[in-house]
């Protein structure tokens, strides 16, 4: 087993039975469970040939205008959420 097999999250090694993702731009790992994946989309991914790309990558990787899915980072996410909640609380500031 590799050395650098560590989960980036838990901090534990990913073992060669377990569900880890490796991301194809970072080069780091994660447990499936650690970034709360479901083991049907750990199943859709690991099967798949496209690149793996974590969050903070993927939202560096620019995403063809014709993407048949739209995926969405962590990151993105919470940068909305923030937005909605500035939104949110200069309702009650007036």
């Amino acid at each position: 087993m590799e050395e650098n097999k560590v989960c980036n999250i838990c901090n534990n090694i990913v073992e060669d039975d377990e569900e880890g993702l490796l991301c194809d731009e970072c080069m780091i790992w994660k447990h499936r469970t650690c970034i709360s994946m479901s083991y049907k989309t750990y199943l859709k991914i690991s099967k798949s040939q496209q690149p793996l790309h974590c969050g903070p990558c993927k939202s560096n990787t620019s995403v063809p205008l014709q993407s048949p899915t739209k995926a969405y980072s962590i990151a993105d996410v919470m940068e909305k959420l923030n937005d909605m909640d500035r939104k949110y609380n200069i309702l009650f500031e007036r």
